[in-house]
């Protein structure tokens, strides 16, 4: 088992919705201010009870392996934001912002997991006095992904399961003109660089350039990373073993198949 090409995350300000709370979810500060304030480690004890990592950006160790050899970290980690709660900080953003007196709703489907962690989450958030209220909306997995698709909610907790260990799946978000950025979220510079991510063929300068946008997607963006997930990877010589069953990956690794 190993932590998968996944992760739980937060969509933080839906594009459709109106007012002074979309308002302050639009403002980068604010969005920070909810990555300090969410408990990572918390959320996984209590919603998977360990079986995950906690994580404060989309990039497993295994996944971001080719982008350490480029630095002098021993283990790649962005560290932008710190995986146990940090209100005070949450507050101080939300003040410097302007904002002190927020209502915050989080949209979740009714998975068990996914209902324990917003459980913790709004208690995270309660934390904050410049957060007034927070409560929850639980919606059928049919009603989510249209509320999802059409951005209408404040924070949208939801899993990315199937990742593909390509860089270009985590960066379709990101783009303006992304199919699947629900967002709508726009910042020149990451745009830029994934543009010049696309054109370079050098890959030491490749993988540079790929650490930079992913510290500014993090940093600046609308999606908050909350942990991967543990998969257990089941494999066999048999080849009747229906493989995929147990790994969802395990197409993609598998050189004996022909796509």
């Amino acid at each position: 088992s190993q932590p998968a090409y996944n992760f739980d995350w937060l969509y933080v300000g839906g594009e459709q919705r109106s007012g002074t709370t979309a308002e302050a979810l639009n403002q980068v500060p604010v969005r920070q201010a909810i990555g300090y304030a969410v408990d990572r480690t918390q959320i996984t004890e209590t919603a998977y009870f360990g079986y995950a990592t906690p994580d404060d950006d989309m990039l497993t160790k295994e996944f971001a392996e080719p982008l350490v050899e480029f630095t002098d970290a021993e283990e790649f980690d962005l560290d932008i934001f710190p995986l146990e709660a940090d209100p005070g900080q949450a507050q101080s953003l939300l003040e410097e912002a302007g904002y002190t007196d927020l209502d915050l709703e989080i949209t979740h489907r009714p998975q068990a997991s996914e209902t324990r962690a917003v459980q913790v989450m709004q208690q995270n958030l309660n934390a904050v006095d410049a957060i007034s209220t927070v409560s929850l909306n639980q919606l059928d997995a049919a009603t989510f992904a249209n509320v999802e698709r059409e951005g209408d909610y404040d924070i949208l907790y939801s899993s990315l399961a199937s990742l593909s260990p390509d860089y270009e799946q985590i960066i379709n978000y990101y783009l303006p003109e992304g199919d699947l950025n629900s967002m709508g979220f726009s910042d020149e510079e990451i745009t830029q660089q994934i543009r010049d991510s696309r054109l370079e063929t050098d890959r030491e300068t490749r993988m540079e350039i790929f650490r930079s946008m992913f510290e500014n997607m993090v940093e600046r963006g609308p999606w908050t990373y909350i942990c991967h997930t543990t998969d257990a990877n089941v494999f066999s010589a048999n080849s009747d073993a229906d493989r995929d069953s147990f790994s969802p990956l395990a197409g993609y690794l598998d050189l004996t198949d022909a796509y």
